[in-house]
């Protein structure tokens, strides 16, 4: 619970700064403008053009598309169809069980960010700082803010809005992470084209989400090829089809906590009886809880064995990218591999690579053009390489979660430092906060810590108080306010 002299402080906040200008830093500004009740700067420190997009969002191509139905997203937990509804004001063709280009999500972000600001009348100001950030220090009853261009401001208190880190780079690549041949990011639209009109054999390393975008775009590019995708557990993402979690919502109530082997049965009934999708769909406002109650030794077990049968079946494919990739499968343009990467060489353009398929005795060689990771972001923060985190560890402001797969944080989502000290100037939200929470990357739950933080600065902590509230409390209630 705030103390009252924490509670004052929160009111008479004027200064804000945020730290990252993506879907989290958008959704902290709009949540910031809904509640405040004084004069209020935001400082938005984003090094790309446009706030609200990010690296999900400022993809232009119209056929990589959201992988959640229109009628679920939104910036507003109180206004669940509200990406929706924007869509349908600007005559979009749209409708609340369709897959929308992300653009369009971008785009709904920064707009509904900006109406709000707006609406206040002057109250609240938005500062867009076209610059990183690369250290927050404390001074005096302030924070110092210095960006990579040199500027200094003073805020009240710091968001670390920093979405995704960067790619998780696997150890046998990793030598030649600096090669033209490997490209970190399939979201590099140049880099794409380039392999797509002159690559012949491409290596995706992963076969998530990420993979089923590189292998659409590449296609779609005119890449006529052969993509060869690898992971340890070939597992490609199910797809989406209708379920009906409300019929399982007190089953999901009454799941045991604590330990692992109890919960993987009792999902298993609900999937068996209910299907699965119903009874992953149940599960999305016990998650957290779920997860904060086991023990390191089960969460470190379930990352390393369950997590990517989680990842297949919680995040899925649309109809459309499922049919894609089921077309290229057929075709014989994409093979997927069951395995894993042994050594890598380079030779002459292109790297020899020694692939490792599960159950088969014999390496199999690949000679590829180029090789596109699509492994995900790494999640621990002590290997991002970020001056700004690096700085705040080693000050004391900041610490790994134990089970390093984020930043510590309380329930309102206010980091905790060296010795557990809770500190009242400085938070998070998103994927940080995934080692906490383990769901913590989704706009659902994005949204929802950002009304949660949104009230707790403005000094209005009663999260109940929202007609969503249950997933605000998801959102929280795995750390409580220390």
């Amino acid at each position: 619970m705030t103390s009252s002299n924490e509670q004052s402080h929160l009111v008479d906040m004027k200064r804000i700064g945020i730290v990252g200008g993506g879907f989290s830093g958008s959704a902290v500004a709009y949540h910031l403008a809904r509640c405040a009740h004084d004069r209020l700067d935001i400082f938005v420190y984003e090094p790309r053009d446009r706030v609200g997009h990010g690296v999900a969002y400022s993809v232009s191509d119209d056929h990589l598309l959201l992988n959640v139905p229109a009628g679920k997203l939104s910036i507003d937990p109180d206004r669940p169809a509200d990406f929706l509804d924007w869509c349908l004001s600007r005559e979009y063709r749209a409708d609340a069980g369709a897959f929308l280009p992300r653009s369009w999500f971008g785009a709904y972000s920064e707009s509904r960010m900006a109406e709000h600001v707006h609406a206040t009348g002057g109250m609240v100001t938005l500062h867009r700082v076209q610059s990183r950030v690369d250290r927050i220090d404390a001074q005096a009853d302030m924070l110092r803010v210095t960006d990579s261009g040199g500027g200094v401001a003073h805020v009240d208190h710091a968001v670390l809005a920093l979405g995704h880190g960067p790619t998780r780079i696997p150890e046998a690549i990793a030598p030649f992470s600096d090669s033209p041949q490997v490209l970190l990011s399939p979201w590099d639209r140049i880099a794409m084209d380039r392999i797509a009109n002159e690559a012949h054999r491409v290596l995706l390393v992963g076969t998530g989400l990420t993979m089923c975008d590189a292998a659409i775009t590449l296609a779609r590019m005119g890449f006529r090829g052969e993509l060869t995708a690898i992971s340890r557990r070939g597992l490609l993402p199910q797809v989406h089809s209708p379920s009906n979690p409300a019929r399982l919502a007190d089953w999901a109530d009454r799941l045991p906590t604590g330990s692992l082997r109890t919960l993987r049965r009792e999902i298993r009934w609900g999937a068996r009886e209910h299907g699965w999708r119903s009874a992953m769909d149940a599960l999305r406002g016990r998650t957290s809880s779920l997860w904060g109650a086991l023990s390191l030794h089960e969460q470190d077990r379930f990352t390393r064995r369950l997590a990517p049968y989680w990842d297949s079946h919680r995040h899925r494919l649309p109809v459309e990218c499922a049919s894609m990739i089921s077309m290229l499968r057929d075709a014989g343009s994409l093979r997927i591999v069951r395995g894993h990467i042994g050594r890598v060489q380079r030779n002459r353009s292109w790297l020899t690579c020694e692939l490792q398929p599960h159950g088969i005795r014999h390496r199999e060689t690949l000679d590829a053009d180029a090789i596109v990771l699509c492994t995900g972001p790494d999640p621990d923060q002590r290997r991002w390489k970020s001056p700004l985190i690096d700085q705040l560890m080693a000050d004391g402001f900041a610490s790994s979660e134990l089970n390093r797969l984020g930043l510590r944080t309380n329930g309102a989502g206010l980091l905790v430092g060296r010795g557990g000290v809770v500190q009242h100037r400085l938070s998070t939200l998103g994927p940080p906060r995934r080692g906490s929470l383990w769901e913590s990357t989704a706009v659902p739950e994005i949204a929802a810590q950002a009304a949660v933080l949104g009230r707790h600065l403005a000094g209005k902590n009663d999260y109940s108080a929202s007609p969503d509230h249950r997933l605000m409390q998801a959102a929280t209630q795995l750390t409580p306010d220390e």
